[in-house]
């Protein structure tokens, strides 16, 4: 059975979600999430070549190294990727809420926004759409049952997906973790104006500068 290279990609995250104070954890768990990401792309528009497939059994053997220098570890995860990439056997069961932001190139646009609702006191959901916003907002009234508000909205944010996901990452400690009913997981114990702030900072450059 080809190795899920998601899969082990998260395997990597619950490890480093569980310490995020490790910067070491941190730091095998990126190198993994753009290893991943980058593949993913590539496959999305053609086969890998030899050197692609090298570059990634590198990087693997990069991640055992550090693996095995960290210690303690019941199981070391790059040692499958290693065998994945020296047999070329492996997938990637991406997620489909996460299509958008892997493949999201640099020139795509898009609203970042801030909801509250009255029957989530307290709370504050991160949006992104490339869509209309107004039509956005319906559908999740519609499939959650209940009203939300718009508390701030920002358009013609380039890679949104991507500052979404920064964004997130940032408050992941206060991100709600409720969601056995099927529920929205976007939602975060936070002030919105702090939601708000964060996509306010967000700097837009262009070729002129």
């Amino acid at each position: 059975m080809p190795l899920d290279l998601y899969g082990t990609y998260k395997k990597f995250y619950q490890r480093s979600y569980r310490n995020p104070e490790d910067q070491d954890l941190l730091e095998m768990t990126q190198i993994v999430h753009d290893l991943v990401r980058n593949l993913y792309r590539i496959q999305s528009k053609r086969e890998l070549s030899k050197e692609e497939l090298g570059f990634a059994f590198s990087t693997a053997r990069n991640l055992f190294d550090l693996e095995k220098s960290y210690g303690g570890f019941s199981v070391i995860f790059s040692r499958n990727l290693l065998k994945a990439f020296e047999i070329n056997d492996f997938e990637i069961q991406l997620p489909k809420h996460k299509i958008s932001s892997w493949l999201e190139e640099d020139n795509h646009l898009g609203t970042l926004y801030v909801l509250t609702a009255k029957s989530r006191p307290d709370q504050t959901k991160l949006g992104v759409t490339q869509g209309f916003l107004d039509e956005r907002i319906a559908k999740y009234q519609h499939r959650h049952g209940y009203s939300v508000d718009i508390y701030f909205y920002r358009h013609d944010v380039p890679t949104p997906f991507r500052h979404e996901e920064a964004i997130t990452k940032k408050y992941l400690e206060h991100k709600f973790s409720g969601n056995s009913d099927g529920g929205s997981n976007e939602w975060f114990y936070l002030s919105p104006e702090v939601l708000k702030n964060e996509i306010e900072n967000i700097q837009i450059t262009t070729g002129d500068s």
